[in-house]
């Protein structure tokens, strides 16, 4: 046994020694460095070492440029699976954090997307999976903590860094969120690594009220007013945040949900709704897309628009009203969408507002419930919804329960979805049918 353990070791620092050979001589490094990180390596992989130095080795190797880290993310790779998991153990119990685990993978992941030295970097697939499946097992709901993020509770510093790392509503000032903490009937929810205390992972920010929210200035509004929290039956996810791209795609967003439904449960036993007031990121180019140009993989065309077939999208008073509007009678349907989509803060007429309201629903239920993502390797459509908020929560057991027009009218909101927000519903007894419902490819729809 001990003999074929040795004859195990030696071949795999050959291995070691072939793959860091190759990969120095392509980015033209210098021998005598070749030799330290390859011992290092190799002792970390076996955890037969003295780790703080083979560590220290390792680190000063990759923060000399982008093209150390690219060489060093090349090596791993050509390792295997276990033996990569290995080192990023010892990585995690020397530092006794997964804190610089996090600065590595965000690195891989903006390597991947750049050019390093002139070349693009290879796709790295090995190394690539080996991370996910590492990260799932370390950032699991064993190591987790809950946090009320609030005045009371938590310093400036680190509401100012939540502030900052807000994607969905950001604030112009950081005194605008500060008002978002200052109301008893709004929360906002993070869940930290217990080996990283005080630095959240993602948050959710929560909106308490009676029946659904469909406008985001009821809940982030200047002049928006607040209940009594004791009285409020549902609680809205407004905005949900992973504050570090190393973390993308291992679910962080749905660990936090079901984080956040379990302290409320505990917490606010009278809230009896789980809901979303979220945007629809994809729908303005989608739309834009399908009325500009006919070579494209979508279902919906531009011709089927123009049909109108049994007034699929619009009612004949409909379009009277609008092409009267405009003062011609000449637009196609998809030229007339267009010449007033186009108009600055077209929704501020009132004959527009009116007459486009249902045929832009008509349209994003069309999108919602009929677009589909495609298959990277077969290009095939999958039963996966297209717009990819609309997936996270389906894919996690909700339905959509509420389409709102001018629900978001700040310039980012017209931007991505012509004002339109969407309620998703979370109904505790359902959500695994849900799953697997949308798992077969069924959109659930109750509005």
């Amino acid at each position: 046994m001990l003999e074929e353990r040795h004859f195990n070791l030696t071949e795999l620092r050959e291995k070691i020694s072939d793959s860091i050979t190759g990969i120095f001589r392509q980015f033209k490094f210098i021998k005598p460095v070749q030799e330290k990180v390859e011992n290092a390596l190799y002792l970390l992989s076996t955890e037969q070492t003295a780790y703080s130095d083979s560590l220290s080795t390792i680190r000063k190797f990759y923060n000399q440029s982008p093209e150390h880290q690219s060489a060093l993310f090349q090596i791993l790779d050509a390792m295997d699976p276990k033996r990569i998991e290995s080192i990023l153990n010892q990585i995690f119990a020397v530092m006794d954090t997964p804190e610089w685990l996090i600065v590595l993978r965000e690195d891989f992941i903006n390597l991947r997307e750049k050019k390093v030295a002139g070349k693009m970097v290879l796709p790295m697939k090995n190394l690539n999976a080996t991370f996910k499946e590492y990260f799932s097992k370390i950032f699991n709901f064993q190591y987790f903590n809950t946090r009320v993020c609030n005045l009371q509770n938590t310093s400036v510093k680190l509401l100012k860094y939540i502030a900052e790392k807000e994607g969905v509503h950001p604030s112009a000032h950081w005194w605008s969120f500060e008002n978002r903490l200052n109301s008893p009937d709004r929360i906002i929810l993070s869940i930290e690594h217990f080996k990283m205390p005080s630095i959240p992972l993602v948050y959710i920010e929560i909106a308490f009220s009676r029946g659904l929210i469909r406008n985001i200035e009821s809940v982030i509004g200047s002049k928006r007013g607040t209940i009594d929290v004791s009285k409020a039956n549902t609680a809205i996810f407004y905005s949900i945040n992973t504050t570090f791209k190393g973390l993308q795609g291992i679910g962080a967003g749905r660990k936090m949900i079901i984080r956040a439904k379990e302290f409320l449960k505990k917490n606010y036993p009278q809230i009896s709704r789980f809901a979303t007031l979220s945007p629809v990121p994809e729908f303005r180019s989608y739309l834009e897309t399908v009325l500009d140009t006919q070579d494209h993989d979508f279902f919906l065309h531009g011709q089927d628009i123009n049909e109108n077939r049994e007034h699929q999208f619009f009612t004949e008073k409909e379009i009277r009203e609008i092409r009267q509007e405009l003062k011609s009678e000449d637009f196609e349907l998809t030229g007339m969408l267009k010449t007033v989509l186009e108009k600055k803060k077209w929704y501020g007429n009132p004959v527009f507002r009116r007459n486009m309201k249902s045929p832009l629903k008509n349209l994003l239920l069309y999108y919602l419930k009929d677009e589909k993502r495609h298959d990277r390797k077969t290009g095939l459509h999958t039963n996966a919804a297209f717009d990819p908020v609309e997936n996270f929560h389906l894919s996690n057991g909700a339905y959509i329960g509420g389409i709102n027009f001018c629900a978001n009218v700040s310039p980012r909101g017209v931007e991505e979805s012509f004002g339109f927000m969407v309620n998703y519903i979370y109904d505790e007894k359902k959500m695994d049918a849900n799953k697997l419902r949308y798992s077969a490819g069924e959109v659930i729809i109750k509005i």
